[in-house]
């Protein structure tokens, strides 16, 4: 069974992270507090870390969520070109 869940970024840049690496990121987005898109981020991801793996869809992240993205995941994941 795959535990590994898939990020899709507005521009289209993918990554794969087990659920260890997506908690670490869910967390530093909520440490973001008050950024724009920073919760929306990561409710996304503690709702996919929540689903089976078998019904896990791919989370995708808006434009809006970008620069949290970015900045909470800064130097955890490598993001293949979209």
């Amino acid at each position: 069974m795959d535990e590994r869940l898939t990020f899709i970024r507005s521009d289209g840049a993918t990554t794969m992270v087990d659920r260890r690496e997506a908690r670490v990121i869910a967390e530093a987005l909520w440490e973001l507090g008050l950024l724009a898109g920073a919760a929306t981020a990561a409710a996304s991801i503690a709702a996919a870390i929540k689903t089976s793996p078998y019904l896990r869809e791919p989370v995708r992240f808006t434009e809006r969520e970008g620069e949290a993205l970015r900045r909470a995941s800064d130097g955890c994941v490598r993001w293949s070109a979209g």
